[in-house]
């Protein structure tokens, strides 16, 4: 499927952690180290599919109230990143490193050659998705001439506040999904484009694919080194949401 200029350009949606770069762990991990250490509660829960809104901001008001029975002031939120960043940096700069899901880049080179849009549309907060994003070398993705249209965690508590925000920063209408494809990872991602009407298709690089199924995913791909096949995955999407 291409698409010349009379024809109606599709856009993909992409989340990052799992799905661009090999971040899910550690990052759940760095988090969850930062907001015990600034609000001084016990290790908690990271599976985020059992959170109102699986983003960092979000996680951050959930576990306070769980724990304090408060919200999270706002000098809490700025120390619980700053640690949080400093962690990651650290990280990223160590042995293990941070690692793009092979072929994301190249992949999506060749959705923009085949005519897609593509956007950015992360639970992270920015300067989290940046360290991610430049030391996995998807820099080009939010810097540059290149740059795609990203939203963050700063700018929503939820995934369909991000996932909106993003989807007009491309230049589409939210509310006209027909032609908008979500990738994720999570099962909040899934959620969230059923939520909103997108098309899906799951990331399972590692792991079950049970949950993803479960949560309503018809496409499942584990990574992009196949990338005639994700494009097939993408495509039927996009024409099932055009049936429905």
């Amino acid at each position: 499927m291409s698409f010349g200029l009379g024809e109606s350009m599709p856009l993909v949606v992409f989340d990052m952690d799992g799905t661009l770069t090999h971040t899910t762990n550690v990052d759940d991990a760095l988090l969850v180290a930062a907001i015990c250490e600034v609000m001084g509660v016990p290790t908690f829960d990271s599976d985020w599919s059992n959170y109102p809104h699986a983003t960092d901001g979000g996680i951050c008001q959930e576990v306070s109230r769980r724990f304090r029975d408060c919200e999270p002031t706002t000098g809490e939120i700025e120390r619980i990143q700053k640690h949080f960043f400093a962690l990651l940096r650290e990280h990223a700069s160590g042995p293990a490193g941070i690692r793009e899901v092979a072929g994301a880049a190249e992949f999506i080179r060749l959705l923009q050659s085949r005519g897609f849009a593509v956007s950015l549309a992360t639970g992270a907060w920015r300067e989290s998705a940046r360290i991610k994003l430049f030391a996995s070398g998807l820099q080009h993705l939010i810097e540059g001439d290149c740059a795609i249209p990203a939203a963050y965690a700063d700018e929503s508590i939820s995934r369909a506040g991000i996932s909106q925000l993003s989807i007009r920063r491309a230049g589409f209408d939210p509310d006209c999904p027909e032609s908008i494809v979500y990738v994720g990872d999570g099962v909040w991602d899934a959620q969230t484009s059923a939520a909103l009407g997108l098309g899906f298709v799951g990331v399972r690089v590692e792991g079950d694919e049970t949950r993803l199924r479960a949560a309503g995913a018809r496409e499942i791909i584990h990574g992009y080194e196949d990338p005639e096949s994700v494009l097939g995955c993408i495509e039927r999407e996009l024409r099932e949401s055009q049936r429905q």
